[in-house]
C-alpha cells in the first residue's frame, strides 16, 4: 500500500472511530512514522509517541501503590485523559487537545496512540501491550478514544527485533508499505533537496530506497474476522473496490481476503442464510435445499445446517422461528437433520418439542449422539 492510500485509511479509521490496531511494515526510510504524524496533524489530534525500545513495562503500564488494604496502579504520564478529566482542566492550560499540568504535557481524550518500532522493545514491555491492544486499556485504567497505530521494519533483516509470535501479530490489521516514487519525489521537493538528487531518483529509483522483503504474518483467525466485519460495518472497505482486498489479507492474509471478496462480490454460490430460513423459510429456500441434495452440494448444505444451528443460540424461539426450523427440518436429508438437532440450543429444542411433541424422539436420539 503507498503512502497516501494509508494515510487516507487511517483518517477513516480515526473519523469513523473504528477503533482496532492498526500495523504499518515497511522498509526503513520508508516514511511510515512521518505518515502518521502527518495524518494527526491534519486531523487536529494529538499523537503519543511511544518507543517501546526505550520503555520498561513500567514505564508503560504505570507502578503499583498500596490503598488502603489493596494495591492500585499509578496512571503513567503519557496516558491520555477521558473526557471528564480534559474538562476539568482550565481552558487557559490547554491547545488544541493537548495541556499542560504541573509542568506535565497531558493529552486530551481523542487521538492516536503511535507505538513506533514496537517489535524493538524488550519482551516484557510487549508483553505488557497486548491488554493494550485488546481491551483498549492498562490495568484499571481506560485508554480513551484513541487509534492504536504501529510501526515496523520487517524484523527478519534486523538482529535487534524479537521473533514474536501469532499472538501478537493476531492483535493487529497489518499493512505494508510500499512507497511510490511520485510520493519520495514530493517529500524531496518539500524538502528542499538538490534538483540533481530528484533527477537521479527520478531516472533510477533503485537509489531512493532500501529495497527489503516485507511479508505479513496474518493467519485467519476470529479475532481477525471481527476486525472485518467493523470495517464493513463503518464502510471503511468495500468489496466493488479491488483495492480493498489488501485491507482485509491484513487482517485474516491474502488467500481468505481474495475468498472473502470473491464470495462477497457473487463470483461464488453464496449459501443460504440460517437466518433467513428461520425467519422466513420460502419456496425458494425449499427449491435451493432440494437443489443442493440432487447436486450432492454437500458442502452448502452443511454450511447451511451449521448456520441454522448457530442461530438458534442468539435468536427468541417464537412461533414462526420454531415452524420455520421444523419446515427447514424435514427437508433435510436424515444426517443433516442429525447434525442440526445436535448443535441447536437446549432450551430452543425444548420450545420445538412442546410445540411438536411428535418430533421429541428424533431431537433426544439427536442429543445423545453428542453425549
Amino acid at each position: 500500500m503507498n503512502l497516501t492510500r494509508a494515510a487516507r485509511l487511517l483518517e477513516d479509521l480515526s473519523v469513523k472511530d473504528v477503533n482496532v490496531p492498526i500495523l504499518f511494515v515497511g522498509p526503513t526510510s520508508s516514511a511510515k512514522s512521518a505518515m502518521v504524524l502527518q495524518t494527526a496533524e491534519k486531523l487536529n489530534l494529538p499523537c503519543v509517541e511511544l518507543r517501546t525500545a526505550l520503555m520498561d513495562p513500567s514505564e508503560l503500564g504505570g507502578i503499583p501503590r498500596p490503598q488502603g488494604d489493596i494495591t492500585v496502579w499509578l496512571k503513567p504520564s503519557w496516558f491520555p485523559l477521558s473526557d471528564e478529566e480534559w474538562k476539568a482542566i482550565p481552558d487557559n492550560a490547554k491547545k488544541g487537545l493537548i495541556a499542560v499540568v504541573n509542568n506535565i504535557r497531558r493529552y486530551g481524550p481523542k487521538g492516536f496512540l503511535f507505538l513506533d518500532e514496537v517489535n524493538r522493545g524488550n519482551l516484557e514491555t510487549i508483553q505488557a501491550i497486548f491488554q493494550l491492544l485488546t481491551e483498549h486499556r492498562i490495568h484499571e485504567h481506560i485508554l480513551p478514544n484513541y487509534l492504536i497505530v504501529g510501526a515496523i521494519n520487517p524484523e527478519e533483516n534486523y538482529t535487534t527485533t524479537y521473533g514474536l509470535d501469532h499472538a501478537f501479530w493476531s492483535r493487529w490489521i497489518q499493512i505494508v508499505i510500499t512507497p511510490k516514487l511520485e510520493e519520495d519525489l514530493r517529500y524531496a521537493a518539500a524538502k528542499g533537496y538538490p534538483e540533481d538528487i530528484l533527477g537521479l531518483w527520478s531516472l533510477m529509483p533503485k537509489v531512493v530506497n532500501i529495497q527489503e522483503k516485507c511479508e505479513l504474518k496474518v493467519i485467519p483467525t476470529r479475532r481477525g474476522w471481527e476486525f472485518v466485519k467493523k470495517l464493513e460495518t463503518a464502510e471503511i472497505i468495500n468489496p466493488a473496490n479491488p483495492e480493498d482486498v489488501e485491507i482485509v489479507a491484513g487482517c485474516v492474509g491474502d488467500e481468505a481476503a481474495q475468498l472473502y471478496f470473491k464470495y462477497k462480490t457473487t463470483k461464488m454460490e453464496k449459501v443460504i442464510s440460517g437466518k433467513d430460513i428461520l425467519e422466513k423459510y420460502s419456496e425458494e429456500h425449499k427449491a435451493t435445499i432440494n437443489r443442493y441434495i440432487k447436486e450432492n452440494k454437500s458442502d452448502y448444505l452443511t454450511a447451511t445446517a451449521m448456520q441454522v444451528a448457530a442461530h438458534t443460540h442468539n435468536i427468541a424461539a417464537r412461533e414462526r422461528i420454531v415452524d420455520n426450523f421444523v419446515k427447514f427440518l424435514q427437508d433435510l436429508p436424515n444426517e443433516y437433520r442429525v447434525a442440526v438437532l445436535s448443535r441447536a440450543k437446549t432450551k430452543f429444542l425444548d420450545v420445538i418439542i412442546q410445540k411438536y411433541p411428535n418430533l421429541a424422539e428424533d431431537i433426544n436420539k439427536a442429543i445423545s449422539q453428542i453425549l
